[in-house]
């Protein structure tokens, strides 16, 4: 018999069984019964812990530690910081197939409105989250290097984050030529446009 096991070991256990269900089987198999079983743990742990499969599976990516680059972008010009910024999430989106995470971010954002838990939907827009966060400090350094003529309000700066989110759902997948796609044909005309 196996001894049990608690806290973060117990916890490193689960994230790394799912881990591994969802490389052999994908999202859309993966079940919290099959992750109890694989970690030789019961499904009332799994809920105790996280309350639903995609929370499960984010926790799993995040349990396999891909760094991403937190320093401020400073390429010395607006355009190369933005795509600097974008595609630091590159390692990260190439981790788990386009359809995982596909479904991974549909599951995410219905179970958000359903249990009423907009924080979810908030945080993408928000200036809480790391990319909205850079924004200021960009489009400052843009400013000052004569590339714009006036800063961005709110929901421009949320902007990068809102087309991640939206690259997620809609391709599964962040290429460069995509990150080229939304900093050319979105972002620089919004940041780019004439002061009035």
């Amino acid at each position: 018999m196996a001894d049990r096991r608690y806290g973060q070991e117990l916890n490193q256990a689960i994230l790394s069984a799912a881990w591994e269900l969802l490389a052999e089987h994908g999202y859309a198999e993966l079940t919290m019964s099959a992750v109890a079983e694989k970690a030789h743990t019961n499904k009332n742990t799994l809920y105790r812990r996280w309350a639903n499969k995609p929370l499960l599976v984010a926790a799993a990516l995040e349990h396999q530690h891909i760094a991403v680059d937190t320093t401020l972008p400073n390429t010395g010009t607006l355009r190369e910081d933005l795509m600097d910024l974008l595609s630091r999430f590159t390692p990260v989106i190439s981790a788990m197939p386009a359809t995982t995470w596909q479904a991974l971010m549909s599951d995410l954002l219905a179970t958000s409105v359903a249990n009423l838990n907009l924080k979810t939907l908030q945080l993408v827009v928000s200036d809480e989250n790391w990319i909205t966060q850079q924004l200021p400090d960009i489009l400052k350094h843009a400013l000052n290097r004569g590339e714009i003529q006036q800063d961005a309000n709110p929901t421009q700066k949320s902007l990068p984050a809102v087309m991640l989110i939206r690259q997620l759902i809609f391709t599964g997948t962040l290429t460069p030529a995509q990150v080229t796609d939304i900093v050319d044909n979105i972002l620089l005309p919004v940041y780019c446009r004439p002061a009035h």
